[in-house]
């Protein structure tokens, strides 16, 4: 640019000019230097703090993991029941499955562990082991005596069994939760390495090198281990103890670092960024440099021009140049200006233009945070009542902060109609359409246009009915087809009355259903959760309404369920039996041989649940689930096995959890009687010779022992009288006579060959006292023990 005023300006100045600039010098360089600390701290401890939400979120994420795992039944039973390899086969495996479940879906997750204090052992993703000689048996013990409830420990190192080094955070968390003495542990491994990567290291191109520490000052993660510092002077920890958050520069390795850190109160982890104390300051360095070039050269003019000093008129302009320059950094604007002040114009108008740019930006992350802290509301991230209603209000949410019902949907299907009219469908227009079919290459394209269209249709016609209802708010897609409805119960209702609380949601349930089948032929369904009357409890009615959509397998598709109608309707205790009875009689069709029978009495069954009001869903999956335990049971009782049976691998319980409808389930019991019926066949066809081989051999190992028949029938898992009747018909004895005959052989060989006296061979052999055995072998001989005895030894000295 021409600088038109400065060559005006410049033959006024005086010497006084070099006092000013001096003076302005000095300032201006204490002023930047400590601008530049204040805003590398604020980017940093910005920074530091998204790495702490992003890392403490994880971690919560991770405690909601273990106590979704802690209140699994099987790992109930678990820590309940004895573990047995035969009897507990089945719940074992779904521990050891549900666990590999969660470390597939998982990439952060390294392991996880359920240890039973009672057993001395632990079942983990890769199998049954004991604690003892364990590489977590120390962390274990030590938190089984400690009383907290929860505990996470700082990064170990451990090997893996490709021979690496790998760094674990850990979870533990006592099952049952809040128990003590603990009956068990439940220990997740995290992988630290992966979490640093992804969340930690993600700031490092703006943090310089990011660390983090523990209340000791240990290092947790770091960028590069080989090349860890050394831990601050204790002057500089004790710094960083004083304040939750600062800044300091220290001498580290021999280079001054410019330091920043932030504590969580959740863990009480440091959060630390060191960046090079010469590369923050360079630019304090240069506007030195400049300012004592500038004085230079204004104290020779103002030597030579002390006559024209005139430096009121352009200092002021000057200033502005260095501010702009200094502060923003070189704009881009035209290469050309008329002078200084076009210069000044053409800058405040970019930055005019930059301004707007950055509130457009800011509206949209703001909608993105007003999502974020729904969801976190819904998952129960957000515990803190004044807080809450803090952000309802920051966000100008329409609900009020106390007393809700949460209600969820959920579709089926992806096709759906255009909207009748009416004043609803107005909100959706004509962008919403039926979706057509396409070919496999157009599919995944229309297709999300497609479910977004529907997915903004059904949360503006659920904003809709809730307006219309009173205040809530609407969270579309928490899951691909859930949308979750926080609905406000009027006070003088829900405190009161909580019966009329839950009709009222029902009715808008009702209303929402009805709306979108006719709108947008969807099949939905509603699970609504119970009243509670503080907004930090949303978290707990939105469970519960999660909860009741797993009851549309039995309910459903397009039912509305609720909570509070599950847990506090009547419990028919005649109908319940009633159906009791329907599947005992449909097993003894199946033992009987009439697969016809038992699969007419399982038709019957289904169809009378199907339109059973007075019995609720749970008992109706309840007398469901005996069916399948009683074919298991059947199964057992034959001596069979599962896998002989169905599929090698298969578990039942699995896939009868996966079947969604009555219909389904229907079928599915059809091919199971059918399976289970031909084993039977086959099994009855062999004449059991393997069964009572097994049985004559366990006779033969415990003899000694006070044997009964229904010892004998519990472990073959048979009734007593089949072992019975099958005995006599394999061996032409009764379980008493081949007792008698195997514990009187015994007492032969035993008078033969030793000179062990009369009560004790009695007792070893299982007859209990003398007079058993004598009346035996008068029974058997017709001579006593004594005189058997006399006469085998009178046979050998004759040979």
């Amino acid at each position: 640019m021409r600088r038109t005023a400065f060559m005006k300006l410049l033959i006024q100045l005086t010497a006084v000019v070099f006092v000013i600039t001096l003076s302005t010098g000095a300032l201006v360089y204490r002023y930047v230097n400590q601008t530049l600390k204040e805003e590398v701290y604020q980017a940093n401890t910005e920074l530091l703090g998204q790495t702490k939400n992003m890392i403490e979120i994880f971690l919560r994420e991770t405690e909601q993991m273990a106590f979704s795992l802690a209140i699994n039944k099987d790992v109930q039973r678990a820590i309940w029941l004895p573990w047995d390899q035969r009897d507990s086969f089945d719940f074992m495996q779904n521990v050891n499955v549900l666990f590999s479940d969660k470390i597939v879906s998982s990439s952060y997750v390294h392991s996880i562990y359920l240890y039973n204090v009672k057993n001395g052992k632990s079942i983990s993703n890769g199998g049954v082991d004991t604690l003892a000689g364990s590489r977590f048996e120390n962390e274990v013990r030590s938190f089984l005596e400690n009383k907290s409830p929860i505990s996470w420990l700082d990064t170990r190192t451990v090997g893996n069994i490709t021979g690496e080094q790998e760094n674990l955070i850990s979870f533990m968390m006592s099952v049952p939760i809040n128990e003590y003495p603990k009956s068990g542990v439940l220990l997740l491994n995290i992988k630290e390495d992966l979490l640093y990567d992804a969340v930690v290291n993600i700031n490092n191109s703006k943090l310089g090198n990011v660390a983090v520490l523990n209340k000791a000052g240990q290092m947790l993660s770091y960028k590069d281990k080989s090349m860890l510092f050394s831990r601050f002077e204790p002057a500089e920890d004790h710094r960083m103890d004083e304040s939750k958050s600062g800044y300091m520069i220290v001498d580290i390795g021999g280079v001054s670092t410019f330091v920043s850190y932030i504590t969580s109160d959740f863990n009480g982890w440091r959060y630390v960024t060191l960046n090079s104390a010469s590369e923050v300051f360079k630019k304090s360095s240069l506007v030195l440099k400049m300012t004592l070039t500038v004085s230079g050269i204004c104290l020779a003019i103002g030597l030579l021009l002390v006559s024209i000093v005139s430096g009121r008129h352009y200092t002021p302009i000057r200033r502005m140049l260095m501010a702009i320059e200094g502060q923003f950094g070189k704009l881009p604007l035209p290469a050309s200006h008329r002078d200084e002040f076009s210069y000044i114009t053409d800058s405040f108008r970019y930055l005019a233009g930059q301004n707007e740019e950055f509130q457009e930006r800011f509206r949209q992350n703001e909608m993105v945070l007003k999502n974020h802290f729904l969801l976190s509301l819904l998952i129960g991230q957000q515990k803190d009542q004044r807080d809450i209603v803090r952000q309802m209000q920051y966000y100008g949410l329409n609900v009020e902060p106390e007393h809700f019902v949460v209600l969820v949907l959920r579709h089926k299907g992806h096709s759906f109609r255009p909207a009748a009219p009416g004043p609803a469908s107005e909100v959706v227009g004509e962008s919403i359409c039926e979706i057509r079919d396409a070919s496999a290459s157009e599919w995944d394209e229309e297709s999300e246009r497609e479910e977004n269209l529907l997915s903004y249709g059904i949360l503006t016609l659920c904003e809709e009915f809730v307006d219309r209802f009173g205040k809530g708010v609407v969270i579309a897609r928490i899951q691909r087809f859930d949308t979750a409805i926080v609905l406000n119960i009027p006070e003088e209702i829900g405190s009161s009355d909580k019966e009329a609380a839950n009709a009222m949601a029902k009715q808008v349930a009702v209303q929402i259903r009805d709306a979108l089948d006719e709108r947008y032929d969807l099949q939905t369904t509603l699970g609504i959760g119970s009243y509670y009357a503080r907004a930090s409890d949303i978290s707990v009615s939105f469970s519960e309404a999660m909860e009741m959509l797993l009851l549309e397998r039995v309910a459903g598709p397009g039912s509305v369920i609720s909570y509070t109608d599950m847990m506090g309707g009547t419990f028919n205790r005649k109908s319940f039996l009633a159906y009791k009875s329907q599947s005992d009689k449909l097993i003894q069709e199946l033992k009987a041989g009439s697969l016809e029978s038992a699969k007419a009495v399982k038709n019957r069954l289904i169809a009378e649940l199907q339109g059973e009001e007075e019995l609720s869903f749970s008992y109706k999956n309840i007398v469901l689930t005996q069916i399948v335990h009683s074919l298991i049971t059947v199964i057992l009782e034959i001596n069979g096995q599962i896998e002989d049976v169905y599929a090698p691998g298969v578990n039942i319980y699995n896939e009868f959890s996966k079947l969604n409808s009555l219909p389904d389930m229907s079928v599915w019991f059809d091919d199971v009687l059918e399976k289970t019926h031909l084993y039977i066949q086959s099994k009855r066809e062999n004449k059991n010779a393997d069964l009572v081989r097994k049985i004559v051999e366990f006779v033969l190992g415990h003899y000694a022992e006070p044997l009964t028949l229904q010892t004998i029938a519990d472990h073959v898992y048979m009734n007593g009288n089949y072992v019975s009747k099958l005995l006599k018909e394999e061996t032409g004895q009764s379980f008493h006579e081949l007792m008698t005959d195997i514990r009187f052989r015994s007492a032969c060989d035993m008078l033969r060959s030793s000179d062990r006296g009369i009560n004790e061979i009695a007792e070893l052999c299982g007859f209990g006292q003398k007079q058993n055995l004598i009346r035996t072998f008068k029974k058997q001989l017709g001579m006593t023990p004594t005189e058997y005895r006399n006469s085998s030894i009178i046979e050998r000295l004759e040979q």
